[in-house]
Parts: C-alpha cells; structure tokens; sequence
C-alpha cells in the first residue's frame, strides 16, 4: 500500500508592518512624525543641493586652472562627494518618520531652490526667468502635495 506524503505545516502569515518606535519608546503623535519627515526630508534636499553646488564649483576651478585640480578645488571635490553622500543617505531619515511619497516630494522639491541659491552664493551662474518660475512651482508643488496627500493607507499584510 501507498501512503500519501506527509502534509506541511501551515505557514503563518507574514506581517510586513514596521514599528515606528522601538518597545518601551513613547510613539509620536502623527503630526510630531509628519513634521519630522518634512524636516529631515528638507534638509537632505538643501545638503544634497549645497554640495551639489560645491561639486560644480570645484569644476568650475578646474576649468578655469587648464584641466588641473588645485589643491582648492581638490579639497571642495572630496567635501562634495563626501557631503552628496551623507545627505543622499540622509533621505533615509525621512522614511523613519513618514511614507516615501512624502520624503520624495520634499527632497526633490527643496534640491532645486537649494541648487538656485547656493550657485548663486558660489557665483557660478546667473539666474535667468525660467529659474525663478522653476522655484516658485516645485515650492508650490511641494507645500500643496505636502497639505493634500490624505492619510497613509493600512499596513500591508500576507493575510487576504
């Protein structure tokens, strides 16, 4: 006689929620969080847009110097690539306190007004119209996504 095979033990459900505080931890009030996000999210985007700048005005002395790094422009290319670096990954911040259609909007919505001051304190180029219509949109768009993007959906679950 043949046995049927052995049956598998039922497999729990996976739960895919992230705890927004460790055990023991006061959780913060929605609004602490989404200010928290706006926060941390605004403030990669002005880092990511200050070294940005950095890095083209270490090119800029580069060019200007026959193709050849000074030791100036040398020392403001490793402080770009090192500070692009720190505040790229400091995006992450902002995932901690809010969803990723938040940290997104803020960072690549505060890049660009931070990219249009800080050429100007380096003295790379001068802003033209379109600059200032630019700015003036992502600022908009960002203050607008950020007030009318509604509540965060359930936690996503194996369960159906």
């Amino acid at each position: 006689r043949l046995r049927p095979p052995p049956q598998p033990a039922p497999l729990r459900p996976l739960r895919l929620a992230v705890r927004l505080a460790p055990r023991g931890a006061m959780a913060l009030p929605l609004t602490a969080r989404a200010a928290f996000c706006f926060i941390t999210s605004s403030l990669a985007g002005l880092g990511a847009g200050f070294f940005g700048c950095v890095l083209s005005s270490a090119d800029k002395q580069k060019q200007s110097n026959g193709g050849r790094h000074t030791k100036r422009s040398k020392l403001y290319l490793v402080a770009g690539i090192v500070g692009s670096t720190v505040f790229g990954l400091g995006s992450i911040a902002g995932l901690f306190f809010g969803p990723i259609t938040l940290v997104t909007i803020v960072r690549a919505g505060t890049t660009l007004p931070a990219n249009a001051i800080f050429s100007q304190l380096f003295g790379l180029r001068p802003l033209m119209r379109d600059d200032y219509f630019g700015t003036l949109a992502c600022i908009c768009g960002v203050i607008n996504f950020a007030n009318f993007q509604g509540s965060p959906g359930p936690a996503l679950t194996t369960d159906r």
